[in-house]
């Protein structure tokens, strides 16, 4: 597979929130619409606390995003927002909430990240695994940390995520937490893998 590797632009953003809204399977827990919607908001959180935004393509196709940063992201101020924001629902005629889980995600993902100060890739995802894209999206991304001299970052995943990609690629798992995913109603863990470049 050849792909080509470029930073976003606007009109990438509704690709990115299907390509987001398909891997994280908001399919079997809602309309199209609904889909749509929460792919758009959860996209749009990401790209807004990231400085960095690339994207695989191939034959003009998105086919893996990374949005990271170069400073440090979370603050108490940060934390509060994002709390904020897991008071906003998405919901469905019939009353079908969607977005649930996001309070009580960041509060518990803003304890992991207390003492953090490096840099967070904030999401990293591809629609074929297997074929290097996320490997090139992180090398991407690397090659601009080191550039502006910075030593090391951290990424959070879970349990519905590739978590187990990390330590195979050179991560240390430097925080870790349990919890419940109130939408398919079981536990969630959450980790924080540390890269030293």
């Amino acid at each position: 597979m050849a792909f080509k590797i470029r930073p976003l632009s606007e009109s990438d953003s509704e690709d990115g929130a299907a390509l987001l809204a398909s891997i994280w399977r908001y399919d079997h827990l809602a309309s199209k619409k609904v889909c749509k919607l929460q792919g758009l908001y959860d996209f749009y959180s990401c790209l807004g606390r990231s400085d960095v935004r690339l994207g695989a393509f191939e034959d003009g196709k998105l086919v893996g995003v990374l949005l990271a940063n170069t400073g440090k992201f979370r603050s108490d101020k940060d934390l509060r927002i994002a709390e904020k924001m897991g008071l906003d629902t998405v919901f469905e005629p019939g009353g079908f909430l969607l977005n649930t889980y996001n309070k009580d995600y960041a509060q518990r993902s803003g304890a992991l990240f207390e003492d953090v100060t490096e840099p967070e890739l904030a999401l990293l995802m591809v629609r074929y695994k297997g074929l290097g894209i996320g490997s090139a999206l992180i090398k991407a991304y690397e090659e601009i940390l080191k550039k502006r001299g910075i030593k090391s970052y951290v990424v959070l995943s879970d349990t519905k995520c590739d978590y187990d990609f990390y330590p195979h690629a050179g991560y240390e798992k430097i925080g870790e937490d349990l919890g419940e995913d109130p939408i398919e109603d079981k536990e969630l863990s959450l980790f924080l893998y540390k890269k030293e470049l």
